[in-house]
């Protein structure tokens, strides 16, 4: 089956970045959030940043197990070891992931080794280039320590990376709260900053 994609246009479209665009890939422990639900998924951030979006209905084990993957900025499952500090001091703090992946995990990777850069990105190289990137995560996120420790890997080599940890947050976001809207601003103005276009590309684009 090919994967569809859903396109998301806010009402309040931003005329400056019209001809942008948010590829949006949903979370969901590799196993949740097919379909729409990816889709709604990715409206928060669409609407916030007033731009237009695409969600990624990507493929899924246990149908589709690695090497079909995905890359998750927000909050993300980067060490699929869950070494880090995080699974042990915010296992049941947590309440979104209380408790480690193993299942899904075990079922994404299908055999293949946890160490592989390419199921865990912080043990990839980043030193050939790579996007700028943000990171979000809170201090109650069982993935404290996977957002932390992918923060590190990007910067180490130089590439461009910004963290944000958030008090009180856990896996994905507060849910409501006031403070969404402040991350929802921070991922929009990172968005805006380096999708402006240059002088070069607006001569082309009149």
């Amino acid at each position: 089956m090919v994967p569809e994609h859903y396109e998301l246009v806010p009402e309040a479209l931003s005329a400056e970045f019209d001809d942008g665009v948010i590829p949006y890939v949903h979370g969901g422990a590799y196993v949740n959030g097919s379909g729409e639900a990816g889709t709604y998924m990715g409206l928060p951030m669409a609407g916030h940043a007033r731009m237009r979006a695409f969600a990624v209905d990507y493929r899924m084990p246990p149908d589709h197990p690695f090497p079909v993957g995905a890359v998750v900025l927000a909050t993300p499952e980067a060490d699929l070891t869950e070494s880090g500090d995080s699974f042990e001091i915010n296992v049941h703090v947590d309440v979104v992931a209380s408790e480690r992946l193993t299942d899904s995990i075990a079922l994404y990777a299908d055999g293949h080794h946890l160490r592989d850069p390419y199921l865990s990105p912080v043990f990839g190289d980043f030193g050939k280039g790579f996007p700028p990137t943000v990171l979000s995560c809170g201090t109650r996120d069982l993935f404290l320590s996977n957002t932390v420790l992918l923060h590190r890997a990007l910067r180490r080599p130089g590439a461009g990376a910004e963290l944000h940890v958030w008090e009180g947050m856990p896996h994905g976001g507060f849910f409501g709260a006031p403070e969404d809207q402040e991350l929802l601003a921070e991922q929009a103005r990172f968005l805006h900053k380096h999708l402006v276009p240059t002088e070069t590309e607006r001569k082309v684009k009149k």
